[in-house]
C-alpha cells in the first residue's frame, strides 16, 4: 500500500518535532510493509493552529488522493488533522471520499467514519483534542502573564532591545536589554515625529538611510513600512511600561484572528526598559491619538473597485488608493517606504482605471458564443474518455506560454523605445491569443464530471453573466466583491510608457469556475495600450 505522511506542530516549544513525527510514521509504515511516497510528505508550517481549517497542506493531501498517488496517510493522532471537534469527522470523511485511509502510528488504529458508531468515536476524539487546545491556550496565557509580572520577556523580540537569558529559582527566562544600535533609531523616530514629520516621511527617510527594519530578513518585511513606524510610536515599553493582555488570538470560522480583550489588560512598570524622555513620549502619545493614523478605524469601505484586487507588477505589493480630491492608484510599498523600496512610481486615476477594467471584463464575459462554447466544452468533458497524455501535453504548453507572457510583460515594463514597445505589445497579443486557445483546449479535455441538464446549465450561465454585468456597472462596493470572485488571483499593474506618457498595463486571469457552473477558461489582458 502506498502511503503519505502528515505532520504538524503549532509552536517551536512543543517537544514533538516535525522530523520526529516523520521518522515515527516511516517506522510504522515499514512495520506494516507499506511504501512511503516521498512526494506525499505534508508538513503544516510551524505556528499554524490545529483549529485553522484553510490549510494548503490538507488541500494537497486531498489532491494526492484524487490523483491516486497514495492509498492512506499516516499521522501521530487525529489532532494533527484538526483540534476542532466538529471538523474531525468531516476531514476524515473527506479523505476517505478520495480513497485515503487514515492511520495513527501512536495507537496503530485506523480512523473510520463508515458507521454512526465510527463517527461518534471520532467526534469524541475531536472533543478531547479541542479541550486540549483550550487548555494549551489557557496555560500559555497564564505563563506569559507570570513572566511579564516578574519583568521577563513574555512575547517576541521588540525592536530596540535584545532578549538576554536569565535565571530565577533554577528556571530559565529571558530579559530585555537595550540594543544601542537600535535605541538611537527609536529615539530618532520619536524626535522626528515630535518635529511634525509624518509616518510616510519617516519610513521613506529610514529606507533611504538604509536602516535595518524590525524583524528584517527574518519574519518581517525587508524595509520600513508605515506599520513599523506606527508600532515604534505607540509601544509604551520605550517609556518604561509593559501593557499586557490587550489582545489575544482566537479561532473564528476555522481561522485564527486577533481580538481586543480590554478586561484582561495589565499595566506593569518596567523602568529598566525606559529609553525615551517621558515628556517626549507624552507629547507624541497625544499627537498620535489626535491624528488620523492613530484614530479608531470607522470601517468605511476604501474607494476604488480594484482595492484589494490589484498588485504592483514590479514588486508584487498591493496597489493603494492615494491622493486628496483626485484619487489615484499607486504602489502601496512605494507609498509606505519611499522610492528606494519600489521602482514603480506610476500613478493613474481611480475612476478611469476602474472603468477601463470593467470594460475589459464585460467584453470578455459578453463575447459572442461564449455560453455555447462553455456548453460544448462541458459536454466534451462529460462524454469523452479521459486522455491523460493529451491533457499533460496541453498543460505543459500552457505553462510555457504563461512564462513567455510574463517575460514579455517584464520586457514591456523596461522598454524605453516606442518602436520596441509596440513590437513587444504585438507579440504579447499573439501569445495571449494562443494562451487563451490552449486554456480553452485544456478546459475541453476529457475529464470525468457530473452530468447536468444542458438547458438548465445554459440558463444558469446566462443568468450569471447578466448578474455580473449589472453588478460591475452598479456600484464600487458591489463591483469590488464581484471582481474578487471573478479573479483567480489579484490583477497585476505593470508600469509602461506610451508615447512618453506613463500608463499601467493591467493583466488579470479570470476564474471561470467562479463565474460559471460549467468549466471554461479565458484570459483578459486589458487595454494593450495601457490604462
Amino acid at each position: 500500500m502506498r502511503v503519505g505522511i502528515l505532520a504538524r506542530k503549532s509552536t517551536a516549544e512543543q517537544a514533538t518535532s516535525i522530523d520526529r513525527q516523520i521518522a515515527d510514521a516511516r517506522a510504522f509504515a515499514l512495520r506494516n510493509g507499506w511504501t512511503v511516497v516521498e512526494s506525499a510528505l505534508f508538513y503544516v508550517p510551524e505556528g499554524v493552529s490545529g483549529a485553522v481549517l484553510d490549510r494548503p497542506e490538507f488541500r494537497d493531501l486531498l489532491a494526492a488522493g484524487k490523483k491516486r498517488l497514495i492509498d492512506a496517510v499516516i499521522l501521530q493522532t487525529n489532532d494533527r488533522l484538526t483540534r476542532l471537534m466538529m471538523e474531525t469527522v468531516t476531514m476524515v470523511i473527506s479523505l476517505r471520499d478520495v480513497g485515503i485511509r487514515v492511520y495513527s502510528y501512536t495507537t496503530g488504529e485506523e480512523y473510520k467514519a463508515d458507521s454512526p458508531m465510527d463517527r461518534l468515536m471520532l467526534a469524541i476524539k475531536g472533543t478531547v483534542a479541542e479541550m486540549e487546545r483550550e487548555n494549551i491556550i489557557a496555560r500559555t496565557t497564564q505563563a506569559a502573564f507570570y513572566r511579564a509580572r516578574l519583568g521577563f520577556v513574555a512575547g517576541n523580540r521588540l525592536y530596540g532591545y535584545d532578549n538576554v537569558p536569565a535565571e530565577l529559582g533554577g528556571k530559565s527566562f529571558r530579559i530585555r536589554c537595550p540594543n544601542p544600535a537600535e535605541v538611537k533609531w527609536v529615539v530618532w523616530i520619536h524626535e522626528r515625529y515630535d518635529e511634525g514629520w509624518g509616518l510616510r516621511r519617516i519610513s521613506a527617510e529610514l529606507n533611504r538611510l538604509g536602516v535595518p527594519p524590525p524583524r528584517g530578513g527574518r519574519k518581517g518585511p525587508q524595509d520600513w513600512r508605515l506599520t513599523s513606524v506606527r508600532e515604534v510610536l505607540r509601544n509604551a515599553s520605550y517609556a518604561g511600561q509593559l501593557i499586557f493582555g490587550a489582545r489575544t488570538r482566537v479561532i473564528k470560522a476555522g481561522k485564527k484572528v486577533v481580538v481586543k480583550t480590554p478586561e484582561r489588560v495589565e499595566t506593569i512598570d518596567a523602568p529598566h526598559l525606559r529609553i525615551l524622555d517621558l515628556e517626549l513620549w507624552e507629547r507624541n502619545k497625544a499627537r498620535f491619538a489626535a491624528t488620523a493614523h492613530g484614530a479608531r478605524h470607522t470601517g468605511n469601505q476604501p474607494r476604488g473597485m480594484l482595492t484589494g484586487n490589484l498588485r504592483c507588477g514590479t514588486c508584487g505589493s498591493r496597489m493603494y488608493v492615494t491622493g486628496g480630491r483626485d484619487k489615484v492608484y499607486g504602489c502601496g510599498l512605494r507609498h509606505q517606504g519611499g522610492a528606494t523600496t519600489c521602482a514603480n512610481g506610476t500613478k493613474r486615476p481611480v475612476d478611469s482605471t476602474d472603468s477601463a477594467v470593467v470594460d475589459a471584463v464585460l467584453r470578455t464575459i459578453n463575447q459572442p458564443g461564449l455560453v455555447e462554447a462553455t456548453l460544448r466544452a462541458y459536454h466534451a468533458r462529460t462524454t469523452a474518455s479521459p486522455d491523460s497524455d493529451g491533457r499533460d501535453s496541453v498543460s505543459q504548453r500552457q505553462l510555457v506560454l504563461r512564462r513567455e507572457v510574463d517575460n514579455l510583460s517584464r520586457a514591456i515594463a523596461q522598454s524605453t523605445s516606442d518602436a520596441v514597445l509596440n513590437r513587444l505589445l504585438g507579440v504579447l497579443g499573439e501569445k495571449e491569443v494562443e494562451l487563451a486557445s490552449v486554456t480553452s483546449a485544456l478546459a475541453a479535455a476529457p475529464q470525468a464530471r457530473r452530468v447536468i441538464d444542458p438547458d438548465l446549465l445554459r440558463a444558469q450561465i446566462t443568468a450569471r453573466v447578466a448578474t455580473l454585468a449589472d453588478v460591475l456597472r452598479r456600484d464600487v462596493s458591489g463591483s469590488r466583491d464581484a471582481l474578487r470572485e471573478l479573479l483567480s488571483e489579484p490583477a497585476k499593474a505593470t508600469a509602461i510608457r506610451v508615447n512618453g506618457s506613463p500608463r499601467f498595463l493591467i493583466r488579470a486571469t479570470l476564474s471561470p469556475g467562479a463565474m460559471f457552473e460549467a468549466p471554461s477558461a479565458f484570459k483578459s489582458g486589458g487595454d494593450p495600450n495601457g490604462i
